[in-house]
């Protein structure tokens, strides 16, 4: 009967049926007499638990993750209804100076793209019952259709035409036949032309996706510009190469140090608060099941956006990180449109909270040169407070650098990622996505930046303008 209840409740798979059979097996030999002989007991127990571990431990090879997998099937959030299809879509634009010639990009976007397999591939599952972690990767014929679909052109005469076409185009849903992207070229007659390549989180994350674009991108002499030499990209070679500073590796956990179990203690409490915990007092999503904003995807832009040498200065001066900067700085912004709309807001709400969901997670360090399956999602989501309700801003700072060094050293990304794999390979993909869906409902945003370059782009000797992000 538990068996049968347990298949209506979940898609098993063949994971979760070898848990069943290795607990039902210990439960029938504790009946029988076990616990009349502890010394065997313990070790039944012993090897029936590094078995299970065993199973649970993702070989290198393996070509799913979860997060991948959900992603395929637009499963993982439970939104409102709005006009704006569940995508999944990471949007990057990329503004040039002047304009392409087309059928350049093109030939170069389909040399570089169809080499990997999550770009050449689309996720099915054998059944539509079937659970998410079983999804498998089909290769599909890449004929000159498949590109014509895939990498587009478009013409607009201005800025504002770009804008709002941008807007549109990111409202789209990705074709299920087809791998899970899509590339625009926006042509501008007077302004900036653009790159929008649009790429689902059913293929991979943002930092595994910017080695593919330093493939892309040049120096003013035409040479790819390679990775990012800075941030979670940057390679031991490069350091030693231009002399850096070595850093200090993590220190090892002491598991003799009670403390240590406090931490770790607190940390699953955190994980539980970010799902159970109060909604956030600036937020789109309210308890009523109703969307409170608009219904499709809009981008709002900085009026003046940061200038990297003054980003640079403060860190230098406070002796912070970069993004410790970038959250202050955005606090900044958020206060300031925040008291434009209502001077008395922070004196009329003495409690305002403001958490974001920051990707926090390891980075890769495998190579990405030619065919690679490390392609993926190698993130998990943890709070991310914004201290808006501070207004002298070295005092913010401090704040987010604490909350910073602390979650470098936290248990919540290895046991968010442990959990939410766990529950996956097991088949729970209902209790996955009732969890996440009521982690996102509580915090007002996601928060994230990428590593980028601390020199000119180009492309066949036009200069990039700049760049942009958007989930």
């Amino acid at each position: 009967k538990l068996v049968l209840y347990l298949k209506t409740m979940v898609a098993l798979t063949a994971l979760s049926k070898n848990f069943l059979i290795a607990f039902w097996s210990l439960f029938l030999y504790a009946v029988v007499g076990g616990f009349s002989h502890p010394i065997l007991s313990f070790g039944i127990f012993t090897v029936v638990t590094l078995w299970l571990t065993f199973l649970l431990t993702i070989p290198k090879n393996e070509d799913m993750d979860m997060l991948t997998a959900f992603c395929i099937h637009s499963r993982g959030v439970k939104c409102p209804k709005g006009e704006t299809p569940v995508t999944m879509s990471q949007n990057c634009c990329i503004y040039f100076e002047d304009k392409l010639d087309f059928e350049a990009v093109k030939a170069l976007m389909s040399k570089e793209f169809y080499k990997y397999k999550r770009l050449s591939h689309i996720g099915v599952l054998k059944t539509r019952s079937s659970p998410l972690w079983s999804t498998k990767w089909k290769p599909i014929e890449i004929t000159q259709e498949v590109k014509d679909k895939m990498i587009l052109k478009h013409t607009v005469n201005d800025n504002d035409e770009l804008y709002k076409l941008v807007d549109e185009l990111c409202n789209q849903p990705f074709a299920k036949d087809l791998p899970l992207w899509i590339f625009h070229y926006i042509e501008n007659n007077n302004g900036y032309s653009m790159w929008l390549w649009r790429v689902s989180h059913g293929i991979a994350d943002g930092i595994r996706l910017v080695p593919i674009a330093a493939e892309l991108l040049q120096t003013i002499d035409g040479k790819p510009i390679g990775v990012p030499t800075t941030g979670a990209l940057r390679s031991t070679k490069s350091m030693s190469d231009k002399k850096k500073i070595k850093r200090v590796g993590p220190k090892r956990i002491n598991w003799l140090n009670p403390k240590t179990y406090m931490r770790l203690f607190g940390d699953i409490y955190k994980i539980w608060y970010s799902i159970n915990g109060d909604c956030d007092t600036i937020n789109v999503f309210k308890p009523d099941g109703k969307l409170h904003g608009p219904k499709t995807q809009i981008h709002l832009r900085n009026k003046a956006p940061f200038k990297i040498e003054d980003i640079k200065a403060l860190k230098n001066k406070y002796n912070v990180s970069f993004n410790d900067v970038i959250t202050a700085l955005t606090c900044s912004g958020i206060r300031a449109y925040i008291l434009s709309q209502d001077s008395d807001y922070f004196k009329k709400n003495k409690k305002v909270t403001m958490t974001s969901m920051l990707a926090f997670g390891f980075p890769p360090k495998e190579e990405f040169h030619g065919q690679s399956d490390w392609l993926r999602n190698g993130f998990s989501l943890v709070d991310w407070p914004f201290p808006i309700q501070i207004e002298d801003f070295e005092k913010r700072l401090k704040i987010i650098n604490r909350n910073g060094r602390q979650l470098k050293t936290s248990f919540v990304t290895p046991l968010g990622l442990a959990a939410t794999e766990f529950l996956a390979r097991l088949g729970f993909d209902d209790m996955v996505e009732e969890n996440t869906t009521k982690m996102f409902a509580r915090h007002t945003c996601v928060f994230s930046n990428l590593p980028s370059w601390n020199h000119p782009l180009y492309f066949n000797g036009v200069k990039v303008a700049k760049l942009e992000a958007s989930y």
